[in-house]
């Protein structure tokens, strides 16, 4: 046993003592809590009142399509991110009869014993690639009795993800579309085609023109402009709306790049969280279905803006404005540039 986990179990000793014998913890509402961004939103989507507290403080962006009271759970944090954990007082403050933790080895590791050491039921779920969902939102079901609600969820997954794996199957190889994924303000920021991170161009039938292997769970690799014109891509995802604006304003490096100089430059929604990545949640179903209608309109004529409506009907309880949608897609279809901006 490390020094670190030692300590760990000396403050977690402490703490207990500082909670009345026989305490008793929430028996319905409350009873839950997501130790990570993509296991709270998991949760969210079968059950909003499932959750014990947040792992990270709500944006305003979120809050007009999130159930209200979740601004006033307690916020815990969580074991994500680069080295982030909970508040460990608040978490046994709340008492959650379960723990629900992504099973990827880093996070598990990060956990230690802390879990065991609570007292709580862990249950540990496939979180990382959205081909995973059904099996997640099933498992999820059972340990919170909410099976009803999960199979809804998961055959609605299972047919969507069904759909778009039909239409890449139908795409030779030499039809596929080079995709690079700008991430960061600068854009210069991106992700393995191996990596969960950008793991939809591909199963959009893409081709992510940043081909290694992710080397850690957070990713993010810095390129350069050079490398990204050598890349020479069909299309540019952008993650940052600070980055979309930048290219398609007026910023003549990038429209030096064909994808950008040709209007093909794609701002990725994230209202009220992204559909890409960053979390990777259940979000993404949504986005294969935009990023597979994007890049292959005609192999997948869907009508988007009823497919939107629909997911945030049944995953988010939200029912979309004319003006919502508009606002949520903004950015998100092609927008060629001014010709005198065009390169030469």
């Amino acid at each position: 046993m490390t020094m670190k986990r030692i300590m760990k179990g000396g403050l977690l000793a402490s703490l207990l003592a500082t909670i009345p014998a026989g305490a008793a913890g929430p028996d319905d509402a409350g009873s839950v809590y997501g130790s990570s961004p993509p296991a709270a939103m998991l949760v969210y989507a079968l059950d909003p009142e499932l959750l014990a507290g947040t792992v990270y403080p709500l944006a305003g962006r979120e809050r007009p399509y999130v159930d209200p009271r979740m601004a006033e759970l307690p916020r815990i944090g969580g074991w994500f991110g680069q080295g982030r954990t909970p508040n460990l007082e608040t978490l046994m403050s709340v008492e959650p009869e379960l723990v629900v933790a992504w099973d990827n080895p880093v996070f598990v590791e990060r956990m230690g014993d802390t879990v065991d050491i609570l007292g709580h039921e862990l249950l540990t779920l496939p979180l990382g690639t959205v081909t995973q969902l059904p099996d997640s939102l099933r498992r999820l079901g059972r340990a919170v009795d909410r099976e009803e609600r999960a199979e809804t969820l998961a055959r609605y997954a299972e047919d969507k993800l069904a759909e778009v794996r039909a239409v890449r199957e139908s795409i030779p190889e030499d039809e596929r579309l080079r995709v690079y994924y700008a991430e960061g303000p600068g854009g210069l920021k991106t992700d393995c085609h191996q990596s969960f991170h950008a793991e939809l161009v591909e199963l959009a039938g893409g081709y992510n023109v940043h081909r290694c292997q992710q080397q850690t769970i957070f990713g993010r690799q810095g390129v350069d402009l050079e490398q990204v014109l050598t890349y020479d891509p069909d299309v540019v995802l952008a993650f940052s709306r600070k980055f979309h604006r930048r290219v398609t304003e007026g910023d003549t490096a990038w429209a030096m790049v064909r994808a950008v100089d040709e209007g093909r430059v794609y701002f990725i929604p994230r209202t009220p969280f992204s559909w890409f990545d960053r979390p990777p949640s259940f979000m993404r179903l949504i986005g294969l279905q935009w990023l597979t209608h994007t890049l292959y309109p005609e192999r997948y004529p869907i009508d988007l803006e009823a497919e939107v409506r629909e997911f945030y009907r049944l995953f988010l309880d939200v029912e979309l404005s004319d003006e919502d949608l508009a606002g949520i897609l903004a950015g998100t279809s092609a927008q060629p540039l001014p010709m005198h901006r065009r390169a030469p």
